[in-house]
């Protein structure tokens, strides 16, 4: 891996631009995940199927994830903006929550008893499970999915997470969503579950895919990034990894600018998660704009082998007046 003036192209295949001058200097925003420790010991889950878990395939439903709004989910299931809203009735579209489910309606308004054979998740491979017992008594569990070269960008993706107890009794189940909106063709992407303190003692963790979505590659929401690593090392105990360098955007977005997120995730010698850190720019960047970054991510328990730069910028989606 090279340490310095290592130029990558993230999501796309443009050359970078080597003026850096006059260039805005972004504010990391580190994540609590990161200072966090595990009180306990780890075990290498198994991934399988869950036969009992996941939601009823009908109606088709939507969890809100962070940053979107009611016009940029009804883009993304070819709904009308007022389709939407009258499905769901009671919901504010300017007071959206993450976490908050909204009804997918079908074609006349109504929920679509057909809609569980569009839910149906497109392959994806998916890593082991590492769980962690964090300090405040929660839990949280990382793990990643993976897409095939040969498939378009995908979306919507949410896996399920099971605690087993040592016989192998489900304790809890939770959704693990991912910290990024898209993941590219051959691409990788992180989720996070999270589980409450008063969880019951667990050993191990298993995880199914619950939903995942193909996009059209050329909806024009994202645009790729370009990042130039300026340098990146390990700790001397291997328990963090930093990574400098700048990003800008690959092209030029239909709205003159797009709000950059990069994700540097933790991989242990197993190659799966074992800390993750999030990182945008003050402000969205134009096609003439970059930001420099600078990056710590922190192991949650083992010593970390590699770290892997996760990058997205979305365009802006104007609310209908």
């Amino acid at each position: 891996m090279a340490a310095f003036a290592a130029v990558l192209l993230l999501q796309g295949g443009c050359a970078p631009d080597s003026s850096e001058s006059g260039l805005p200097t972004a504010t990391l925003r580190p994540l609590g995940l990161a200072s966090a420790t595990p009180t306990r010991a780890q075990h290498t889950p198994t991934v399988r199927p869950l036969p009992t878990t996941g939601p009823s395939p009908t109606p088709f439903s939507h969890i809100v994830r962070a940053q979107e709004t009611l016009l940029s989910i009804a883009s993304r299931y070819g709904l009308t903006l007022d389709a939407l809203q009258a499905a769901n009735p009671g919901v504010n579209p300017r007071l959206l929550s993450i976490g908050q489910t909204l009804v997918i309606p079908g074609p006349e308004g109504t929920p679509d008893p057909l809609a569980a054979a569009v839910a149906t998740p497109v392959p994806l491979s998916l890593s082991g499970v590492r769980c962690f017992r964090l300090v405040t008594g929660a839990t949280t569990c990382l793990l990643s999915a993976r897409s095939a070269a040969t498939r378009p960008p995908i979306e919507g993706m949410v896996a399920l997470v099971t605690l087993l107890d040592a016989s192998g009794k489900p304790v809890d189940t939770r959704p693990a969503y991912p910290v990024l909106n898209r993941i590219q063709p051959g691409g990788t992407l992180v989720l996070v579950a999270d589980f409450p303190s008063e969880t019951g003692n667990w050993i191990q963790a298993e995880a199914s895919l619950d939903t995942a979505f193909e996009a059209d590659p050329a909806d024009g929401r994202f645009i790729d990034v370009i990042v130039t690593r300026a340098a990146q090392a390990p700790s001397d105990d291997r328990l963090s990894w930093r990574v400098t360098g700048r990003a800008r955007l690959a092209g030029e977005p239909a709205s003159g600018e797009a709000r950059v997120t990069l994700v540097l995730a933790a991989l242990d010698s197993a190659g799966e998660v074992v800390g993750y850190t999030v990182w945008e720019p003050a402000m969205p960047l134009s096609a003439t704009e970059d930001a420099s970054f600078d990056l710590t991510v922190f192991s949650l328990g083992p010593a970390i082998a590699d770290a892997i730069l996760l990058t997205e910028a979305q365009a802006p989606v104007a609310e209908a007046p």
